[in-house]
């Protein structure tokens, strides 16, 4: 058995608030040119050697604490005939492969000591897809990256391998970070939470409804918009979109939690697995506040936490009782992580599609910005548990601000 970080019991523990199947991730292969089942198969079995993360499984120990281990049994590896939707459809061709795939994610993850992995190989008419579906456990923006590589070299031959030393070597420096935190971060989380929250949290009422997912592309003058107010404030635009869902939430005081990366800077950049932690911003508004108003009283500060993004979320919502700090998520990936990758060696083509088009939010309301060729992406999705005309009225005015 080995320790987890607190950014592993968070998820952990998050994922039993969640609908099932919610933290379920994958990277999606399609490769042209022949493969036949034995090749297949073959490849499946060198990514799996390659990759030890795969094999990691959690639970809980005997005092409750969420440990890790590696269990000596591969993933499952599943096969399946598919049809892709019809080019006329107006898909484009990552989201025609991502159409396929979809029903094969559906099946959750046991995170109380199964597998957290499986590998799906889809035979479709004019490819192979190949499929790493994997539990949020396991895999960040990074590990994206590393998976698709791994995966795309053990079709095209052998992948460089990972391993798990390194894996538990990355583990045991993030933990380290978190201690760090613990001491010279505390009192600071104890004033920008309790100091300004209190005992308030954002909570719609409990129902019982649909989860919906609301995805469109922010028109140039939209973002023309955001980043003229940036440049004119001189902070960044993932900061300006923090300020537009706080606005968006229409409340006196909100909290909106930003997704981050704890991994070292350097040492780590072949690693698999999951290192994030989540962020609380929180504003309060003034009667009469233009975007620039709420901004010029609070980014700053928010600038500050994000520097301080190694004190667990865990550790700061259990210092404040009943808080629930995260029922607001969002997150602005970096366009490496969301592009597609293509390798190629003599007659077999692998692309790697980063994107996870997730079909379940894993908060009250989740908002992803994605820079795209077309400029920026942002999907908003609400979970059933909260009315949907709630979650719809919040969507709406983000469309509105980004594409008017």
């Amino acid at each position: 058995m080995h320790p987890t970080t607190m950014g592993h019991a968070a998820l952990w523990f998050a994922d039993q608030r969640t609908e099932p199947g919610a933290y379920t991730m994958s990277i999606t292969c399609s490769v042209t040119g022949p493969l036949t089942d034995i090749e297949i198969t073959a490849a499946l079995d060198r990514f799996i050697a390659a990759e030890p993360v795969l094999r990691v499984r959690m639970g809980l120990d005997e005092h409750g604490d969420v440990v890790q281990w590696f269990d000596p049994e591969p993933p499952r590896v599943d096969f399946a005939d598919v049809t892709l939707p019809d080019p006329r459809a107006g898909l484009s061709e990552d989201d025609r492969v991502a159409e396929a795939v979809r029903p094969h994610l559906v099946e959750p993850f046991d995170v109380d000591g199964g597998p957290l992995s499986r590998l799906i190989a889809l035979r479709a008419a004019d490819r192979t897809i190949l499929v790493a579906a994997v539990h949020h456990l396991l895999i960040d923006g990074v590990a994206q990256v590393v998976y698709a590589d791994r995966l795309a070299a053990a079709v095209l031959g052998t992948p460089v391998p990972g391993s798990a030393a390194g894996y538990l070597a990355l583990v045991e420096e993030v933990r380290a970070g978190e201690r760090r935190a613990e001491e010279t971060d505390g009192e600071y989380w104890a004033q920008r939470v309790g100091g300004r929250l209190g005992t308030e949290e954002w909570a719609g009422p409990t129902t019982d409804t649909t989860a919906e997912v609301v995805r469109a592309n922010a028109s140039p003058a939209g973002l023309e918009r955001i980043d003229a107010l940036a440049g004119d404030l001189g902070v960044s635009r993932f900061l300006v979109l923090a300020g537009m869902l706080h606005r968006a939430l229409a409340l006196p005081r909100t909290v909106v939690c930003a997704a981050t990366s704890v991994r070292p800077r350097r040492g780590f950049e072949d690693t698999a697995g999951c290192f994030i932690n989540q962020v609380p911003l929180i504003a309060e508004h003034h009667r009469g506040d233009s975007p620039a108003d709420l901004l010029r009283r609070e980014a700053s500060g928010w600038r500050t936490d994000l520097t301080r993004r190694h004190r667990p979320l865990l550790a700061t919502a259990h210092q404040h009782g009943p808080v629930r700090l995260d029922r607001v998520l969002t997150s602005y990936r970096p366009a490496a992580n969301v592009g597609v990758l293509v390798y190629a060696d003599g007659d077999r083509t692998v692309r790697a599609d980063l994107f996870n088009r997730y079909y379940q939010a894993k908060t009250d309301l989740s908002v992803r910005f994605v820079p795209n060729a077309e400029g920026m992406e942002f999907e908003v999705e609400w979970a059933a548990r909260i009315p949907s005309t709630m979650g719809s009225a919040f969507a709406e005015t983000v469309r509105t601000e980004l594409i008017g």
